[in-house]
C-alpha cells in the first residue's frame, strides 16, 4: 500500500512538473544597424531626448509602460475528486501607445521601459526594453521574444492524468481483493490488472502531452547605443 502511494505522489509530480513554464534563453542580441524611420522626427522640446526604435522580427506596436499593477486571478484547477480554481498572482502593464516601428520619438529625459508587440495579431511575439534617454539621439533595436499557451494540450493532459490516476486505484484495489482471496476472485485480478494497465497508459500519455504542451516564455533582447 505504501509503495502504490509512493507511485501516485510520484506520478502527480511528473504530471505537474509536465504543466509547467519551460522558459527559454533570450534570442541573439540585434546587430547594430541603423533603421529607417517611416515617421519625420518630432521637433524635441526641453528636457527630451529622441529614439529611433525598431524590432528584428518585423514591424511592432511601441508602448511605453507607465505603470504595473499585481492582479491577483483564479484559475481553474481540477483535480482526481475535486475542481476549484487557484489564485495566481499576474502583472498588468499600464501602458501608452508610441508608435509602429522602425520609427523615431521623443521620451522626456531617463530611464523608461517600452514594450514591443508584433503588428502580427497571430504572432505571439513581444517583449519588453529597459531603455535610458539621453540628451543624445540614440537607436534601439528589440528582438522580441514570445510567451505561449497550449490550453488545449494542457486540459487534454490534466484529463488523461486525472483519468490514470483513478484507473490505477481502482486496478491496485481489485489487485489487492485477488491477492487475498486468490481462491475465488481470478476474475478480479484479471480486471484489476487490465484496470491497472489502463490507468498506468492514460497517465503515461498525459504527462507525455503534458510535456509537449507546456507553456513556454522567452524575454527578448535590447541593445541601444548612440550613433
Amino acid at each position: 500500500m505504501r509503495s502504490r502511494a509512493v507511485s501516485l505522489l510520484v506520478v502527480v509530480q511528473l504530471s505537474v512538473q509536465a504543466c509547467s513554464v519551460r522558459y527559454l534563453p533570450p534570442p541573439r542580441a540585434p546587430e547594430r544597424v541603423v533603421p529607417t524611420a517611416t515617421n519625420e522626427s518630432p521637433p524635441l522640446h526641453e528636457g527630451e531626448g529622441q529614439l529611433t526604435l525598431d524590432a528584428v522580427d518585423g514591424p511592432a506596436h511601441a508602448d511605453l509602460v507607465t505603470g504595473r499593477t499585481a492582479v491577483l486571478n483564479y484559475a481553474q484547477s481540477w483535480g482526481v475528486r475535486h475542481r476549484g480554481s487557484t489564485p495566481v498572482l499576474a502583472t498588468q502593464l499600464s501602458t501608452r501607445p508610441l508608435c509602429v516601428t522602425p520609427c523615431t520619438v521623443n521620451l522626456p529625459l531617463g530611464p523608461h521601459e517600452i514594450s514591443f508587440t508584433s503588428v502580427d495579431e497571430a504572432s505571439p511575439r513581444s517583449g519588453t526594453a529597459y531603455i535610458n534617454v539621453g540628451s543624445h539621439p540614440s537607436i534601439v533595436r528589440h528582438a522580441m521574444g514570445f510567451q505561449e499557451t497550449h490550453v488545449g494540450g494542457i486540459v487534454g493532459a490534466l484529463l488523461l492524468v486525472g483519468f490514470g490516476i483513478s484507473g490505477i486505484a481502482a486496478g491496485g484495489a481489485l489487485m489487492g481483493i485477488h491477492a487475498a482471496d486468490s481462491a475465488h476472485a481470478n476474475d478480479l485480478g484479471v480486471v484489476g490488472g487490465a484496470t491497472l494497465g489502463i490507468g498506468g497508459a492514460l497517465t503515461l500519455g498525459g504527462i507525455l502531452l503534458g510535456l509537449y504542451s507546456r507553456p513556454e516564455s522567452q524575454p527578448g533582447t535590447t541593445v541601444q547605443w548612440t550613433p
